[in-house]
């Protein structure tokens, strides 16, 4: 109740979110590069986590899993495109400069 009493605005009331350290932050790049390379077998990644005398649990190495497996892929950029159809030029329409086509396109377009 002091923080309140004290505060001289109503945003030095508010508390900052800041996540907790947890005990499987120290196993979670390993994790990841286990994951990277296709081991998504929780209960192998748990059991080879134990074999190290991690202090962790099932759930956490499931829950952390499920993180990652929601993430999207990282997939290389696309490819760059040859461009947009309205990007490319035309050529005249019938009616416009028909000196300049061709015979065989003069007397398609009548």
């Amino acid at each position: 109740m002091l923080r309140y009493a004290r505060a001289a605005t109503w945003q030095d009331t508010l508390r900052e979110n800041r996540p907790r350290p947890s005990r499987l932050d120290p196993y979670k790049p390993y994790l990841e590069r286990r994951f990277a390379e296709g081991h998504m077998n929780v209960t192998r990644l748990h059991r080879e986590l134990i074999a190290e005398n991690a202090p962790v649990t099932y759930q956490m190495v499931r829950a952390y899993i499920a993180t990652l497996r929601a993430a999207p892929p990282q997939a290389p950029p696309p490819p760059p495109t040859a461009g947009r159809a309205d990007e490319v030029p035309q050529p005249p329409g019938l009616g416009q400069f028909p000196d300049r086509f061709p015979q065989r396109a003069r007397l398609r377009a009548r």
